[in-house]
């Protein structure tokens, strides 16, 4: 399980590592993605599963390795 936290909204983007991708993709049907957001006044949380691509955009950064992502328009609405 990874936890990825933010005090903005559900649609907040947040780093996560090339490598932590190819874990959730390896094991797939174990990997989770929880993501606390609104930390800091009224916390929610939603739960993100594999294959991360099909909720996410990601945008790359080649020096640091790391992928802004941020959720979907498009994908299921992670508060419900």
């Amino acid at each position: 399980m990874e936890v990825k936290t933010t005090n903005g909204w559900e649609r907040t983007p947040f780093y996560v590592t090339r490598n932590e991708l190819a874990v959730a993709e390896a094991y797939r049907d174990d990997w989770r993605l929880m993501r606390p957001w609104n930390f800091a006044s009224a916390p929610r949380a939603f739960e993100l599963r594999p294959p991360l691509r099909s909720a996410c955009v990601a945008d790359g950064d080649e020096l640091s390795g790391q992928l802004s992502i941020t959720i979907s328009p498009t994908a299921r609405d992670p508060s419900t």
